[in-house]
């Protein structure tokens, strides 16, 4: 669960923003999305989503001892995740959302290494993507 302390007295339209591009991943294994939001009445707002074990893309990466350079990152493992990052990108695109934060914090690892995007606070939605 995601969880914010006055979201909505600190700027209402973020907070629509990122629902919305929660609600608009869905459907697209390379991009994670919320199963529900709710808030409570003093204005703690949750959004529920998939828990990624792995967590940021640096602390996966940590933990196979590339991000200190201890050893060399594999190719292939680069290629496959580059392509499952664009995957998820694509999809964002397709229906509309740019999302103007891409960034390591951003993209999520599961246990099985797969890297979905998490969609917040800064997307531009638009019809010509």
């Amino acid at each position: 669960m995601v969880h914010k302390r006055n979201p909505i007295d600190d700027n209402p339209d973020t907070v629509l923003n990122e629902r919305q591009a929660l609600e608009m991943a869905e459907g697209s294994p390379f991009c994670s999305h919320a199963y529900a939001a709710f808030q409570t009445e003093d204005y703690y707002l949750f959004y529920v989503m998939d828990y990624l074990r792995g967590g940021d893309v640096y602390d996966a990466f940590e933990t196979l001892g590339i991000a200190n350079n201890l050893k060399p990152a594999d190719l292939s493992m680069i290629r496959i995740l580059s392509a499952e990052l664009l995957c998820g990108l694509k999809h964002l695109h397709s229906r509309g959302v740019v999302h103007r934060d891409l960034k390591i914090d951003n993209i999520l690892v599961d246990t099985r290494f797969k890297m979905p995007i998490r969609c917040v606070s800064n997307q531009v939605f638009g019809s010509n993507m």
